[in-house]
């Protein structure tokens, strides 16, 4: 009596672990997606104190790689990595109306208080940006659906994420690269060129947790890139620096995704 409860508990067990697992095969089969690896390239520029609104002012080369995974025909998640050379000048010739002075009190000849503004002239800043990004995208149509590949093979698409940026900065008066969290989101499309080619375009803005992109080589010139106005506020709001970059992008297909027929036998449909 008690070996055959056994026997029977046994069997009912067995096949729990069996269903069990046809599902979570099930699930990992379905899961399974697409994963893709590319390159990018294309423009980076500045956005701060010294240039507050002008998209594309002083572009340099920006380029990168980048890994995604599709997890359904509407969303993706990504990890790109870069490096984006930023560039700026201000100053009497840089035609910049918010060029910075300096106030300078002295005595003049006839013994009375006088102020002197001071400009210092035309400045150029340098500095070379290397960032990696943890990103999602949400796409605005459906893209390379498994089962209407035709008419799917084209999107625009939202990008937001977090990241990290390293850049040049003075501190302690000397040279040294820095690493704070950025703020990248953005936009993009994606075109299907053939079963394993895509190529995209997407422009992201890149907000940095730091005031000081605008590096200049410590005792070039009296000029402090955290504070270039000399007004001594800081707000972490709007004081941040933010730099941007418009690239296209090259990605191939490296996973096919397998799915289980509706047939109820275990046979598969492979790309």
């Amino acid at each position: 009596m008690g070996s055959g409860a056994e026997v029977h508990n046994w069997g009912s067990l067995r096949r729990l672990v069996m269903l069990v697992a046809s599902v979570l095969l099930a699930v990992g089969v379905y899961s399974q997606d697409r994963m893709e690896i590319g390159l990018m390239g294309g423009v980076g520029y500045y956005l701060g104190d010294l240039n507050p609104s002008q998209q594309f002012k002083n572009p340099g080369p920006s380029v990168g790689g980048i890994v995604r995974y599709i997890v359904t025909d509407r969303a993706a998640v990504k990890v790109t990595g870069g490096v984006t050379m930023i560039s700026g000048s201000y100053g009497e010739k840089s035609l910049d109306r918010y060029s910075p002075t300096e106030v300078v009190p002295h005595i003049g000849a006839m013994g009375e208080d006088e102020t002197e503004v001071i400009r210092p002239g035309e400045m150029e800043f340098k500095n070379t940006i290397v960032d990696i990004c943890a990103m999602g995208e949400l796409n605005f149509m459906s893209f390379d659906h498994i089962f209407r590949k035709d008419q799917t093979k084209f999107t625009p698409y939202l990008t937001l994420g977090l990241g990290a940026s390293s850049y040049l900065a003075e501190r302690d008066g000397a040279k040294k690269r820095v690493f704070v969290l950025s703020l990248p989101f953005g936009a993009g499309i994606r075109w299907k060129v053939t079963k394993a080619l895509r190529i995209g375009a997407e422009w992201t803005f890149h907000k940095t947790m730091a005031d000081d992109l605008e590096y200049v080589e410590p005792g070039e010139r009296p000029f402090d890139a955290s504070d270039p106005y000399k007004n001594s506020v800081h707000v972490m709001t709007h004081n941040n620096d933010w730099y941007s970059a418009l690239r296209v992008m090259v990605t191939f297909s490296m996973w096919p995704r397998s799915l289980v027929c509706n047939d109820g036998l275990r046979t598969y449909y492979r790309e």
